[in-house]
């Protein structure tokens, strides 16, 4: 079932109509846990002497957004009958998103488009391309961003249902699937038919700013209840694939399973959740200008110690040997558990998400292989490895591109990152 679609009427600043289907609520809320002040005190100090406990930081506050970024990104551009894979290299240009991988026709083979933008915000001017062309926008294959066609259940895209709109996030629910699954058990003289498993799960897409960067990929929906029922749904999450070199993806899928036992017909009077993601505030860059020079360098960033072991030509692939050396506070630190811990400490492999290689005219060389290990904490240090490949060569349409030597290595990591949580309430939903 595709969700029907509404007009996203609110701006910044602005409230619009009510939403026959939904209401979104939109408001700071603080991530921290609740406690009674008199049983609090009650609690023994057990952290060890010298060690300064660490809370949850609360949500980043539209300001503070505002400050890391410089605002939201906007686009300005006019023109009349321009070619979708000009209108594709637009919105990646504009995002910082710029990339020598082909535009294949099957993602830019409509017709031309006119467009008349001035300081329209990024993704109102993308909903209006999904509208002129009836494709959609998806952030594939190390975060680049295409159009595709319409179909395979992708629901309407940026007219979707709407849960949240925010300058900075934009969250839609696109799809609502029900599955009736019947089974038997088999091993008796005849089948013995077993209770069926109704299910249902909300399809929801999550548009990022082009300028938020998050740490790991990692975006969560959790806290979620419905009015069928007040448990607690299995958190939703997504993130990179690989971990490792999978860029900045701008728009995530998360798939929210409902209730078990939900019947056609049901009508779902609310679904409230939240929905939260670890944004980069600071990095530090591991630069290394000539590889093949450079068998090995090393470098603090932050905490954390990046190494170069080595990098080797291989027939027609550059292959690179890197290793991150991450310092982990003691766990006594964190009184109110491992959850507390930035993102980049729970998930140590995330540290590969935002290497990049790139060959001497400044493009990017995709990774043709990666192998990633590790995770053992030694002296108080957890130690990672990647073995990374990348073709010397590739086929770009009907010609090939060869990348040139020297090739360079920037590698990035967060070292620190704040919380960015946006509530979020569906209304009115008939289960199919």
């Amino acid at each position: 079932m595709i969700l029907p679609s509404s007009t996203d009427s609110v701006q910044q600043g602005q409230s619009g109509p009510s939403f026959p289907f939904f209401r979104f609520a939109l408001y700071g809320a603080l991530l921290v846990a609740a406690a009674v002040p008199h049983l609090a005190l009650a609690q023994p100090d057990t952290t060890p002497k010298g060690i300064v406990p660490i809370q949850p930081k609360p949500s980043l506050t539209p300001e503070a957004l505002q400050k890391l970024t410089g605002g939201p990104t906007r686009i300005t551009f006019s023109g009349q009958n321009v070619p979708l894979k000009e209108i594709v290299a637009l919105f990646r240009k504009v995002a910082g998103r710029e990339t020598f991988q082909d535009i294949a026709g099957t993602e830019a083979g409509g017709a031309p488009i006119s467009v008349n933008w001035k300081d329209v915000p990024y993704w109102t001017a993308a909903r209006e391309v999904e509208n002129l062309t009836g494709m959609f926008w998806a952030s594939q294959f190390g975060g680049v961003l295409n159009l595709y066609p319409a179909g395979n259940g992708q629901g309407n895209g940026l007219s979707g249902q709407v849960l949240a709109d925010t300058p900075y996030v934009k969250v839609v629910a696109n799809t609502l699937t029900h599955t009736n699954t019947k089974s038997v058990q088999l091993g008796g003289k005849d089948p013995v038919a077993l209770p069926q498993n109704d299910s249902a799960n909300l399809g929801v897409v999550v548009y990022l700013d082009p300028r938020l960067h998050l740490e790991g990929n990692n975006i969560r929906i959790f806290d979620t209840r419905t009015s069928f029922s007040n448990a607690p749904l299995p958190e939703a999450q997504s993130s990179s694939s690989g971990g490792a070199n999978q860029g900045n993806p701008m728009i995530a899928a998360l798939n929210l399973r409902l209730n078990n036992g939900i019947k056609a017909g049901t009508r779902i009077a609310t679904i409230n959740g939240k929905l939260q993601a670890n944004v980069v505030l600071a990095t530090e860059t591991f630069k290394v200008e000539d590889l093949l020079a450079n068998p090995k360098r090393r470098q603090s960033a932050g905490t954390s110690d990046l190494v170069l072991e080595n990098a080797v030509l291989e027939g027609r692939a550059l292959k690179i040997n890197v290793t991150a050396f991450q310092q982990i506070p003691p766990e006594e630190a964190f009184p109110t558990g491992r959850p507390a811990l930035p993102g980049f400490y729970r998930k140590p492999l995330a540290m590969f998400t935002n290497l990049r290689v790139l060959d001497a005219k400044g493009r990017e060389m995709v990774t043709a292989g990666s192998s990633l290990s590790g995770g053992n904490v030694e002296g108080g240090k957890r130690q990672m490895s990647g073995q990374f490949s990348f073709a010397l060569q590739k086929r770009a349409g009907r010609d090939s591109i060869t990348y040139e030597a020297p090739f360079s290595l920037e590698w990035t990591v967060p070292t620190s990152t704040g919380l960015v949580e946006i509530p979020f309430e569906l209304r009115d939903i008939l289960v199919p």
